[in-house]
């Protein structure tokens, strides 16, 4: 074996080292950068050390290999520039269970050593605003030996917040008070209301059934499809998703499926989605399922949560108040593999539409995104 040099503030080679080649002997020493024989520079040496391990870490494919080599790049950041990385791998991950692939490879160790600093120093109550980076890094530090790279785990809390509303008692000194205030300034023109605080609850989407009359591959990105939906309007929605590696295209059309119809529409590598697929991953990753509404639904249906039955949505979700980032962590399927939102006590809700239960073909306890 190559003699491998790892500087005591390398936490990268340190966790790349603990997760693929636990029985190797690390030469400790009180320098600026880790060495591999002449390699000093870091991602070349997790490079060669997965590589040669004769791991799959640095990618089956040779398109997989090159996100790899990609994350690695991108994620060398200084200190001050790891928000803006955290917010990034936020909102790749909000439909991915890994960075590359549906495995654990190189880049994900590499990614969560090094945001490891930031992760570590946000307050609990701000993760559900990156509720997707956490997740995500449960995951990772869940299913390697963080430890033996000197890490701790990170406690992670994905539960919505609850927002309760003020309700002040005003005595009647209060009142009087008041009264000669409205007199006093009767000729000023009235501050409108100040808005009601936000409630986080699943109502706020607006789920709706909805029939893929057709499905195409992404003509710039081979992961995309472009999917024509029907949801009840006067014109189908074009919807883009990332499921080519997990469902073949046959499959994606003439069927049902449940749509988030409220999300700001986003530009999707040069076209417009108007709405997003909602599918269940399982715990490992390793499988992928879309969530089904009930036999006998028709585009358009409105789906809900039990218990939500009354709550109106937002007609369109504002992305600053990471409402969809907050209920996700809730989203998933039961051991009847029926589709629910579980609540901050984590009480089920489970969704249906007039029809019947949403459910997925098989996974349990997955996450739906």
């Amino acid at each position: 074996m190559s003699k491998l040099v790892v500087a005591k503030a390398d936490q990268v080679t340190r966790l790349v080292v603990a997760h693929y080649i636990p029985d190797i002997k690390i030469e400790e020493a009180d320098v600026e950068s880790s060495q591999l024989d002449e390699i000093t520079d870091v991602n070349q040496i997790v490079l060669q050390l997965a590589a040669g391990a004769g791991h799959e870490a640095v990618g089956k494919e040779a398109s997989a290999q090159a996100e790899v080599k990609k994350w690695l790049e991108e994620t060398v950041v200084e200190a001050n520039k790891l928000n803006e990385l955290a917010r990034k791998l936020n909102d790749y991950l909000a439909t991915r269970t890994y960075l590359v692939d549906n495995y654990l490879t190189l880049a994900d160790l590499v990614t969560f050593a090094r945001i490891y600093p930031f992760a570590t120093k946000l307050p609990k109550p701000a993760q559900p605003g990156l509720c997707n980076l956490f997740r995500w890094i449960d995951l990772i530090q869940n299913t390697t030996e963080v430890h033996k790279a000197g890490l701790e785990l990170i406690p992670v809390n994905l539960e919505a917040p609850k927002v309760q509303p003020k309700d002040k008692k005003k005595d009647k000194k209060d009142d009087k008070k008041d009264e000669k205030k409205e007199k006093k300034g009767s000729d000023r023109p009235k501050q409108p209301k100040a808005a009601e605080p936000l409630v986080m609850a699943p109502s706020l989407l607006d789920l709706r059934v909805g029939y893929i009359s057709k499905c195409e591959r992404h003509p710039d990105a081979d992961s995309l499809y472009v999917e024509t939906i029907e949801v009840g309007e006067a014109e189908p929605r074009t919807v883009i998703s990332g499921l080519v590696k997990y469902i073949p295209i046959e499959k994606m059309q003439g069927i049902y499926v449940v749509l988030v119809c409220n999300l700001k529409p986003a530009n999707m590598r040069g076209i417009k989605s108007h709405a997003m697929v909602l599918a269940a991953t399982s715990p490992d990753g390793n499988t992928l399922e879309l969530v089904t509404p009930p036999a006998g639904s028709k585009p358009g249906d409105r789906v809900y949560f039990e218990g939500y039955e009354d709550g109106k949505p937002e007609a369109q979700l504002n992305p600053k108040k990471k409402i969809f980032e907050t209920l996700q962590p809730g989203l998933k399927t039961n051991d009847d593999k029926v589709a629910m939102w579980a609540d901050a006590e984590n009480k089920p809700h489970l969704m249906r539409t007039e029809a019947g239960l949403c459910t997925v073909p098989s996974v349990v306890g997955a996450s739906i995104k």
